[in-house]
């Protein structure tokens, strides 16, 4: 009898990978978007979930070909959640509309919704392939732990990239 006679249907069904991994750390970065997503936590949050493909970093701890994942628990303070992942993905309209040769609207100026939030994490997916520029850093907490903030920007570098993606 081998390993998977043993093994109930409902089991495999059930079974999941392991959670969590490679983060953002301080650093200059750019990534590409592979995916993003709304999980629940262990805890029963709602979280974002970016998977990133890093394209280019100055890190010794995230270095090209890393994926690692930009994760936002949106229940642990809301609106601080809501607004950085707002700047991704505002960064990421922007940057997708650059890719398309459209002008690249100001950030600021991109309004968002619910249904652009279902758009980005459904299976539409509409960030998968688009680069994005990172500046990460650490700040500390008032428990004197650090949390690592992200500043999103379409990259400087964009028509190379896409040069290079055609080439």
């Amino acid at each position: 009898m081998g390993f998977w006679d043993k093994v109930k249907d409902k089991d495999v069904n059930d079974a999941s990978g392991t959670k969590g991994g490679l983060y953002i750390s301080p650093g200059n970065f750019i990534f590409q978007v592979q995916r993003c997503k709304m999980i629940e936590t262990r805890d029963k949050h709602d979280a974002f979930v970016g998977e990133l493909l890093t394209i280019e970093s100055d890190s010794e701890k995230l270095v090209a070909g890393d994926r690692p994942s930009y994760f936002m628990d949106m229940d642990k303070f809301p609106e601080l959640a809501m607004g950085n992942v707002a700047d991704f993905i505002r960064a990421g309209l922007a940057s997708l509309a650059a890719q398309h040769d459209e002008e690249c609207p100001d950030m600021e100026d991109i309004e968002l919704d619910a249904a652009t939030g279902k758009a980005v994490t459904g299976s539409d997916n509409i960030l998968a392939g688009v680069y994005l520029q990172c500046y990460a850093f650490n700040k500390p907490t008032k428990t004197g732990n650090n949390f690592t903030r992200t500043i999103w920007s379409v990259p400087e570098n964009l028509d190379e990239l896409l040069a290079a993606d055609a080439a």
